[in-house]
Formats: C-alpha cells, sequence, structure tokens
C-alpha cells in the first residue's frame, strides 16, 4: 500500500494531458505522451504549409486580378483607336471632295487662259498683215503688252504649279492613310477610285500646262524678233572702293540675265515693291539703281557705294571693309529682293514651295527638291519632305579636273544616316534620297572648295562646264519636262579662302546681233570667248538660264 501511494504520488507531479481515446481501457503512459508531442509538432507543421500556400494563391490571384484590369484597359484603348481610325477615313473622303473642287477651279481658269491664248494669236495674225506709218509705234505697244503677258503668264503658270504640286502631295498622303487603315475595306475602296480618278485630272492639268508653256515660247520668239534698242557694244565696269570686288563680280552676274535686267531697267519692280517688309524696299530701290547706272553709264560710282551702305545695313556681314564671300552675298541679296518684292506682306524665307508668299525674284532663281528618308529594314518610306532652293553647293576636292554632271551626281547621290525610325522604334540606319523635282528657270551653281589642304591657285580642281546645252537628266532631276540650259555668267575667286580677288565673265548681246563674252574686273572690261569662259580654273560660281527664256 505505501508503494502504490508513492506511485501515485509521481504519477501526480507530471502534466496531465486528457486525450480521447476510443479505448476506455488506455492509459498515458511515456510512450503514449511523446507519441501525442509529436503528432502536434506534426499538426503545427502542416498548419504552416497550408499558411504558405494560402498566401501563394493570394499572390497568384492579385497578379491574374492585374492583368484582367490590364486587359481590359488594352480593349478600350483598342476600341477607341478603332473609333479614331473610322474618324480619319471620313475625313479623307471629305478632304477628296475639297480637292475635286480644286480641281474643277483649275480647269476653268486653264479654259479661260486658252481663251486669251486664242485671242492674243489672233492680234499677232492682225500684226502681221501691211500696216501704215503708225505701224512701227503699234508693234512696239503689242511687243511691250506681249511682254507684260509673258510675265503675267509666267506668274500664273508657277502658281499653277504650286496648286498641282500640293495637290499631289495631298494625294500621297492620302495613299499612306489608305495603307494604315487597309481593313476597312469598303471606305478604302472607294478612296482608291476617287484617287484614281484625281490623278487622272492632275495628268490632264499638266498636258494644259505644256501646252500652254509651248504658246509661250512661240509669242517669246515672235517678239524677240522686233527691233531693239541698240545698246553700247562695251558694258560697262564697276569702281572698287576698298574690296569690293565681291559685289561687283555678283552685281555684273545679275545684270547679265536678260529677264532681271528689263525688270529693273523698265521699273516694272515699282508695281511689287513692298514698303512693309522689313527692308522697306531699300535693296530692291538701290539695285536698281546700279542697274540703271550700268545701262546709262553714268553715276556707277554713287550707285555701288549706296548698295554697299544698304546692304551693310541689313546686314551686319558687310559692314566695313573687309571682302565678304561672294557667295554669301549672292544668297542674301535673293532673299532681301525677295522680301522687297514679294507679293505678302510677311518676309519668312522661302523654305516652303507651298508658301502664299511669290515674288519675280522666285520666279526666277528658285527650284524645288524633294528629300526622302527609307528604312530598308520595313521597305517603306518612313519621312518625305519638298523645300525650295535658290543655288546648288557642289563640293570640289583635289586638284583633279571635275565634269558638271559627275558633281551634280555626288550631291544628289543617296546617303546612309542615323535615323530614328518611327516604324522600327529604334534608331539605326536608314537611306537618305535627294531628287530634284523643279528646275528653276536660273540654275545657279556653286563650287565649294573649303575642303582642299592647298591654297595655292595652282592647286585648285577645275570644273568641266558645258558653255550650252546642259540639260539635267533623270538621274538627277526628277521632272516631266527638264529645260536646256545655256551659260550665261561665271564668278571667279582668283585666290586662297582667306584672300584674293574677284572678276566675273558675262555673256551681253551685241547692238548687231548675237552676243559678246567680257572679261569684267571692276572698272575694266575685255573682251573675251566662251573658251576662256569655260576654262577657268577659278570658277566659284557658274549661272545658267533656260535656253527659251533667254533673249541672248
Amino acid at each position: 500500500q505505501e508503494v502504490s501511494m508513492e506511485t501515485a504520488g509521481i504519477h501526480a507531479a507530471r502534466p496531465i494531458i486528457i486525450v480521447e481515446s476510443r479505448d476506455p481501457l488506455s492509459t498515458l503512459d511515456d510512450d503514449n505522451w511523446e507519441t501525442q508531442e509529436q503528432q502536434q509538432v506534426t499538426a503545427i507543421l502542416k498548419a504552416e504549409d497550408y499558411k504558405r500556400i494560402i498566401s501563394a494563391l493570394k499572390t497568384e490571384l492579385r497578379s491574374v486580378t492585374h492583368k484582367k484590369e490590364s486587359a481590359e484597359k488594352d480593349c478600350l484603348s483598342i476600341q477607341e483607336e478603332l473609333k479614331q481610325t473610322r474618324k480619319e477615313v471620313i475625313k479623307g473622303k471629305t478632304e477628296q471632295l475639297v480637292l475635286r473642287q480644286e480641281l474643277t477651279k483649275l480647269e476653268h481658269l486653264v479654259t479661260t487662259q486658252d481663251t486669251h491664248i486664242a485671242n492674243m494669236e489672233q492680234e499677232i495674225q492682225e500684226l502681221k498683215r501691211p500696216s501704215s506709218s503708225g505701224g512701227e509705234r503699234l508693234r512696239e505697244e503689242v511687243e511691250e503688252e506681249l511682254r507684260s503677258k509673258e510675265h503675267q503668264w509666267l506668274s500664273e503658270r508657277l502658281d499653277k504649279e504650286r496648286t498641282i504640286e500640293a495637290l499631289q502631295l495631298e494625294l500621297r498622303e492620302t495613299r499612306q492613310q489608305l495603307q494604315q487603315y487597309h481593313q476597312q475595306e469598303d471606305l478604302v475602296g472607294e478612296l482608291k477610285h476617287q484617287l484614281t480618278k484625281s490623278e487622272h485630272e492632275i495628268s490632264i492639268l499638266k498636258v494644259q500646262l505644256r501646252e500652254k508653256e509651248t504658246e509661250t515660247r512661240r509669242y517669246r520668239a515672235l517678239a524677240s524678233k522686233s527691233p531693239l534698242a541698240l545698246q553700247r557694244e562695251a558694258p560697262v565696269g564697276l569702281p572698287n572702293f576698298g574690296n569690293t570686288c565681291y559685289i561687283n563680280s555678283i552685281i555684273q552676274c545679275l545684270y547679265s540675265i536678260q529677264a532681271l535686267r528689263q525688270y529693273f531697267i523698265s521699273e516694272k519692280y515699282k508695281k511689287d515693291l513692298n514698303n512693309m517688309s522689313e527692308q522697306k524696299g531699300e535693296v530692291a530701290l538701290s539695285l536698281a539703281e546700279v542697274f540703271q547706272a550700268l545701262n546709262s553709264g553714268t553715276k556707277t560710282d554713287e550707285s555701288i557705294r549706296k548698295f554697299k551702305k544698304v546692304m551693310a545695313k541689313h546686314d551686319s556681314e558687310f559692314e566695313g571693309h573687309d571682302q565678304q564671300e561672294a557667295h554669301d552675298l549672292f544668297l542674301a541679296l535673293l532673299q532681301c529682293l525677295h522680301n522687297d518684292l514679294s507679293k505678302s506682306s510677311n518676309n519668312e524665307q522661302i523654305n516652303d514651295h507651298h508658301s502664299n508668299s511669290t515674288s519675280f525674284i522666285a520666279s526666277i532663281f528658285y527650284g524645288v527638291q524633294k528629300s526622302v528618308i527609307y528604312c530598308r529594314e520595313k521597305k517603306i518610306t518612313v519621312y518625305s519632305s519638298t523645300e525650295s532652293f535658290n543655288n546648288l553647293t557642289l563640293s570640289v576636292l583635289g586638284t583633279e579636273e571635275h565634269k558638271l554632271g559627275e558633281l551634280l551626281k555626288n550631291h544628289l547621290r543617296p546617303q546612309e544616316i542615323d535615323w530614328d525610325c518611327q516604324h522600327c522604334r529604334q534608331l539605326h540606319k536608314c537611306v537618305h534620297y535627294t531628287s530634284i523635282s523643279k528646275l528653276p528657270f536660273v540654275l545657279s551653281l556653286h563650287f565649294s572648295r573649303y575642303g582642299n589642304s592647298s591654297h595655292r591657285n595652282n592647286h585648285k580642281g577645275r570644273v568641266l562646264f558645258p558653255p550650252d546645252n546642259l540639260s539635267l537628266g533623270k538621274d538627277v532631276a526628277q521632272v516631266d519636262y527638264p529645260s536646256v540650259y545655256q551659260l550665261i555668267s561665271v564668278c571667279n575667286h582668283h585666290g586662297t579662302m582667306t584672300s584674293g580677288h574677284y572678276t566675273a565673265f558675262c555673256r551681253r548681246k551685241k547692238g548687231s546681233g548675237g552676243s559678246q563674252w567680257w572679261m569684267m574686273d571692276d572698272l575694266d572690261a575685255h573682251p573675251a570667248t566662251v573658251q576662256d569662259a569655260i576654262a577657268e580654273r577659278d570658277a566659284h560660281i557658274v549661272f545658267y538660264e533656260t535656253v527659251q527664256d533667254s533673249f541672248v
């Protein structure tokens, strides 16, 4: 009995764990207690595993929910883009209707001009009949009217060409829209039909313009047969009052251009004079005075000094008595003359050939060149633009001879450039193409030798340029009716890039008929030949004039 009490005391000191058991006879001995403790630990570990699994499932659920929300947003964005696409297609259809109305107006204008041409033909036929003693005076009046009509037709032709180029640009943009929205099959089919019809109408307008140009050349040929005022055999020179030879050479070259010379001498420029320009018409007035002095042979000293002063007033580069670059003067003078003789009130530079700003200067000296960026990865055009130009600067490197045609091809050769392509969404190599889409009436070519390492005169590379029949082929000018040019004047620079002297070769009409080349060196005028002009190794700027627009 004592042993039983001691045993009972020992068991009473241990923790009591109540465990349900189906066996009422089971007792809590030491082995059973350890087994139950292990089961508890196992249960706790399983509970922690369940918590981790539940946490992972919750994370995955949040990710799936986020993806679902993102997909819903993408769906809404696609629906919005589809709505915008439909709006753009409707807008393109509206623009096509407007374009068609403009083409109808152009047809009406061409019909009106044809009527004017028929009337002028009738007047010319009447002039061919025997006239009375007053016939000579009447003939001179008709010649003056013909020259006026010629200038008017030239301006109208340029306006129509700009309109056609604008329509062609709109057509190209519409084609790009059609390529982007090709999924809208019904609307795209209708737009393509309208595009084809518009292109046909444009081709008809081009044919009509060519016919009108032929008529204009015929009128000019008739007018050129009329007696002109006798001109002195030797041209008048200009004084050099301190490193102004660069001014004299450029003015003599410009004075050789018949259309420009007659425009200023006949004072037709006064009708176009824009006193609201930045220069207030001062540059045009001063150049007109110089041309009048060269024509009369008087006041050349006074007029050239005034011209230098006016140019310095409006461009600080020509202040002082340092010799400047003749090419820089030529570009600055063209811009100032355009501003002074522009029909619009603004004085923006002529960069956009669709600009409403026109002038007689722009109609003579400005052409249009096209720039295209081509992606070789996607095999598509990623960028296209057009801009006006008044001269082409051709790089003449080395001391060897260069053919003018090769220099032009090199200038317009495709170049590989780095381009941020929006279609590829990355910066990579693309091809830059440049071509001439409209040739100017007076083509000015500047030979740049700034890349030569040697400055000595006898180390200049000579450029072989033709005196007549310069025709820019399809590999240079992408135009429908290329002009044929003849050399009219050459500006020469003798010396190095930092110093030297400017002279000019000029082609002038002789009073007895035909033409004569002259070497103009400030006040001195020496007879020369066309071979002297084209053999000049120091040629700096050459001026070519279209044959149909030349009276020389």
